[in-house]
């Protein structure tokens, strides 16, 4: 068993970003543990990636913005201690070199319903790494089940059950 001192969620702002968000300052909450906040803005020209990152809306945002973003989730999050991360590059290398660098016990990261033609999970590589524990949380509509922490409840493990994020393993 790991202990939870610190949570990587790598958050892009998507509709997923609030439930991940929740889940993850849940698990810091009930195991004491700090919320590491962090968005990747991909030096990758526009040719390079596809998915739902690259999709004809897909606008560069400024760092400033992204920072107040990050401020604005953080601030939210008052009971507990939070802070927040910036980094370029590709995104499955930065949060590997942000969770080293913040000694994550966990990254909390939202899959998004893409077909792997689509593009290269974030997810998959970070899993494939072997460097950290992952919680992959699916985005809606494929699991719309939410996560309680019974604050009045004194356990502090939870039961994380591996699974390949194969359409196959989601009953897992």
């Amino acid at each position: 068993m790991i202990a939870i001192r610190t949570v990587l969620s790598p958050v892009d702002f998507s509709p997923a970003t609030a439930r991940q968000v929740d889940v993850a300052a849940g698990l810091c909450d009930k195991f004491k543990a700090r919320l590491v906040l962090h968005h990747n803005l991909s030096a990758m020209a526009l040719g390079a990636g596809v998915g739902w990152m690259w999709a004809a809306d897909h606008r560069p945002v400024s760092e400033e913005t992204v920072q107040r973003h990050l401020d604005q989730l953080a601030e939210s999050r008052t009971e507990i201690e939070t802070e927040t991360r910036i980094t370029q590059g590709p995104s499955s290398v930065a949060v590997l070199a942000v969770s080293e660098a913040v000694g994550a016990d966990l990254i909390v990261l939202s899959t998004h319903n893409m077909p792997p033609e689509d593009h290269a999970s974030v997810t998959e590589l970070v899993l494939g790494s072997g460097e950290r524990s992952l919680l992959a949380l699916h985005d809606s509509p494929v699991d719309e089940h939410s996560f309680r922490f019974d604050p009045s409840s004194d356990y502090r493990q939870v039961a994380l059950v591996p699974t390949d994020l194969t359409r196959d393993s989601r009953a897992a």
